[in-house]
């Protein structure tokens, strides 16, 4: 696994995420063949850590028009009201989008490598808790599961955020 992940500047306006720099996607951001870890983070405090096999695009925009209609009318599209920050940072300044892949997870269909994903994803989202004391901003639910090498990778992607536990605790 490539614990340097591709970094993006976002914006978000009315009508979506706006990538700001660079103006396209990477080939990780870009691939719907692979699991990939996504953080959102403004200065240094992490906002969200998230897990996807979708192309960044598709889950970022599947996400906002979700916000959009629970903000609209207070119901879940599916189950689910989208990435929580949209409202605090719509039409403000720009957030980061960090995005990791996990190339050693490529069975798309599975269980147990859907799984590992989580377990990492929770991993990360857990050492973040135990360095700033808080959980990251807007993380809502982490699935745990107990399996091999999870700590490991986890590890790897919490070791290139660089993360300042006073800035975290002023959000």
């Amino acid at each position: 696994m490539a614990a340097t992940p591709e970094e993006y500047k976002l914006k978000i306006t009315e009508k979506g995420f706006k990538l700001v720099e660079p103006e396209k996607y990477k080939e990780i951001a870009k691939s719907d063949a692979i699991f990939k870890i996504y953080i959102f983070r403004k200065n240094s405090t992490i906002l969200y850590v998230g897990l996807t096999r979708q192309r960044i695009s598709t889950r970022l925009s599947g996400g906002f028009r979700s916000f959009k209609h629970w903000h609209e009318s207070k119901v879940k599209k599916n189950g689910y009201s989208g990435h929580k920050f949209i409202q605090e940072f719509i039409d403000s300044d720009e957030i980061e989008l960090l995005v990791f892949p996990l190339k050693h997870l490529n069975s798309m269909t599975n269980k147990e490598d859907y799984q590992a994903a989580e377990a990492i994803e929770a991993e990360i989202v857990y050492l973040i808790r135990e360095k700033t004391n808080r959980w990251p901003v807007f993380q809502n639910e982490i699935h745990f599961y107990n399996l091999k090498d999870s700590k490991k990778y986890a590890k790897k992607i919490f070791s290139k955020l660089a993360i300042n536990s006073k800035a975290h605790a002023k959000h």
